[in-house]
């Protein structure tokens, strides 16, 4: 098995349920074949919120795990214009 799909599945049994954030475990059957398509790479997501998503993401595609960025305005929240991960609505 894949190094990286080892990782996920660990993830995906474990990890996922430890982290706060959006993101549901069957996501990830649309999403590992695309990495076994495109091959592992550095990744980025914008508005992490909590982590969930971007952890799966990490472990899914980038080998080196300084290829991952998490952007976020996290205790910034003048700068979260829409209300987004607060639950308030604009």
């Amino acid at each position: 098995m894949h190094a990286a799909r080892t990782d996920l599945n660990a993830y995906l049994q474990t990890g996922i349920h430890k982290v706060d954030g959006w993101c549901i475990p069957q996501l990830w059957q649309s999403i590992w074949p695309l990495r076994q398509a495109i091959g592992a790479g550095p990744i980025a997501e914008i508005g992490v919120f909590e982590g969930k998503f971007f952890i799966g993401l990490a472990k899914c595609f980038a080998e080196n795990r300084h290829d991952s960025v998490a952007i976020d305005v996290f205790d910034l929240q003048q700068f979260n214009l829409d209300g987004a991960g607060v639950g308030v609505a604009p």
